[in-house]
């Protein structure tokens, strides 16, 4: 009775068949017979027509032999990959090859196992260059993570969408950064390390920007399209962290880039990618906290502030090699705080605005404490004294147009 009995004993049949496999391999090898590489060959073409096999003639028990032999299939093509090739990897050829049989037999699909294996796959092959296998095995990676993906969204199949998704960005996001490196290992480029990672980055920023143009973070549904215009669809919640962290991982990265590239060309290609990036999501950031009245919105301003503080004085630093106490950096916050106060009044945003305060606070302590430490005393008073002009001056003008806006606040509630 295939509705009652659950056959434990499967497993132990399946264990002892897998041993004997190899038992009987290793007689042969014993006779010098077969070489390694052919060895883990006849071994996973043994286990993969015993999966057909098994998928034909016991229909009940097929989940069983599938998670048993895609197991013991991507072991044996791991070896065979490292001991063959050299590298890591391989276990998107078993993935593949489940794939073709899910469609051939017309069983239920497995895409969350095909899923956690391509990024136990990808993971494996990160940090390793100079290999034309490891390529074409990256290659394929992209290509049936692209086809799972593109497939939900074809056959309208949603369910655990979002696992999907989000192991299409990072996927694509780990091979990206490694493609520049790896393509130069190959053919022996003689480029250095910081013009790599110029490109790094800028294809990052590409892919990202891509990413947000095909609506990988919207909420799918049956009325979703690929082509049709993304702006009216809402975001989608459970993939949005994954947004702000490859966000937030591709805008330090370009910072870390911008202090030690030594191009010109370069600082200012990470300077424009680094910027987009942090431009982008700003905006989504204010969008979701106004639509959303988020209740942490309070700490937003203040990240948003800091980011473009951190962007200018990176910058600052690289373009001019000066030293953080100068006047430069402090001009550059006090700028950084007029245009958050401002920011702050024209969309509402009071976090931004206090931020832009406080900085401009901090800003004028700096000048008198760090910036002048060198100059004699007459100096210092007198820029006591302009430095607390300064901080009333802008006190004075927030707390006005603080005020205008209650006040057309008001106006408008009674309107």
């Amino acid at each position: 009775n295939k509705d009652k009995v659950k056959p434990y004993w499967l497993i132990a049949i399946l264990t002892l068949s897998t041993i004997s496999t190899i038992l009987y391999i290793g007689i042969l090898d014993s006779y010098s017979l077969f070489s390694t590489n052919l060895q883990f060959t006849i071994f996973a073409s043994i286990c993969a027509i015993q999966l057909l096999v098994g998928l034909h003639f016991y229909k009940n028990i097929q989940e069983i032999l599938i998670y048993y032999y895609v197991s013991i299939m991507s072991y044996a093509t791991i070896l065979f990959v490292n001991y063959t090739v050299g590298t890591n990897g391989g276990i998107v050829f078993v993935l593949l090859f489940l794939l073709i049989v899910e469609r051939l037999f017309k069983i239920k699909e497995h895409k969350e196992l095909i899923t956690l294996l391509l990024i136990i796959d990808t993971i494996m092959c990160f940090g390793i260059y100079g290999n034309r296998f490891l390529v074409f095995i990256k290659v394929l990676q992209l290509v049936t993570i692209a086809y799972l993906l593109f497939y939900n969204n074809y056959k309208k199949d949603y369910k655990k969408n979002n696992f999907i998704k989000t192991s299409f960005v990072v996927i694509i996001l780990i091979n990206v950064s490694t493609l520049p490196w790896n393509i130069c290992k190959i053919m022996d480029c003689k480029i250095k390390s910081v013009h790599l990672n110029t490109i790094t980055h800028l294809l990052l920023t590409i892919t990202f920007i891509s990413f947000l143009l095909m609506g990988l973070f919207k909420k799918w549904d049956k009325n979703f399209d690929l082509l049709s215009n993304k702006k009216d669809l809402d975001d989608d919640k459970t993939i949005m962290p994954i947004y702000y962290f490859f966000s937030s991982f591709i805008y330090f990265m370009g910072l870390i880039y911008l202090r030690t590239i030594d191009s010109n060309i370069g600082r200012f290609i990470i300077l424009l990618t680094t910027l987009s990036i942090a431009l982008i999501q700003s905006a989504k950031l204010i969008l979701n906290s106004k639509k959303n009245n988020n209740s942490i919105s309070g700490l937003l301003g203040f990240w948003i502030g800091t980011k473009y503080l951190m962007f200018l004085w990176t910058a600052l630093s690289a373009f001019t090699d000066s030293h953080v106490h100068t006047m430069y950096y402090t001009l550059t916050g006090l700028l950084i705080a007029l245009i958050a106060i401002y920011i702050g009044f024209i969309l509402k945003f009071k976090s931004l605005r206090l931020y832009g305060l406080v900085l401009t606070i901090l800003m004028v302590v700096k000048f008198i404490l760090i910036d002048l430490i060198g100059n004699n005393s007459i100096t210092r008073v007198i820029s006591l004294v302009i430095g607390g002009v300064i901080c009333f001056g802008i006190s004075v003008l927030y707390n006005q147009l603080n005020t205008e806006i209650k006040e057309s606040e008001q106006e408008t509630k009674k309107g």
